[in-house]
């Protein structure tokens, strides 16, 4: 996620976010009202994350929503390792007009405890080159669309 906000600096954006490195990245940019979302902090996850976290974004409405993913198999989907991240991204994907997934090649071919997603839920996938033929193909067989 820390990666694409390179391309926002010069944007007008209203950003929601539980990250603590998204927040000290953007928080002086007069462009961008940003919004912390609250809950009790877990260092795994480098911001707060709890209910209330859930609470608290179910109240927006979001024209782009992007997620980052420790694990994307094609056929599984996207998952979360606790079920009280599964449901945030539920709540915010719940509410997004359209949804972006980040995930470097590690992530694929993996599966978590909890499933939130399933790959063609997104309009597009972004990950690196080193990405698995194998596993490209059976995204795409899945529904899955990256970005090209």
């Amino acid at each position: 996620i820390l990666l694409i906000l390179r391309f926002l600096s010069d944007l007008n954006l209203t950003i929601v976010t539980n990250s603590f490195p998204v927040m000290e990245k953007l928080y002086k940019n007069p462009k961008i009202q940003l919004h912390m979302a609250p809950g009790i902090y877990q260092e795994e996850y480098a911001g707060p994350l709890d209910y209330s976290t859930a609470e608290y974004v179910s109240r927006f409405h979001y024209d782009k929503a992007f997620f980052g993913a420790s694990a994307v198999d094609a056929f599984f989907g996207a998952s979360a390792t606790r079920e009280i991240e599964a449901a945030v991204k539920r709540c915010v994907y719940a509410n997004a007009e359209e949804s972006y997934l980040l995930a470097d090649h590690t992530k694929f071919g993996k599966k978590n405890l909890i499933k939130y997603n399933d790959v063609s839920d997104y309009r597009i996938i972004f990950t690196d080159d080193e990405l698995d033929p194998k596993q490209r193909d059976q995204v795409i067989q899945q529904g899955g669309s990256f970005c090209e």
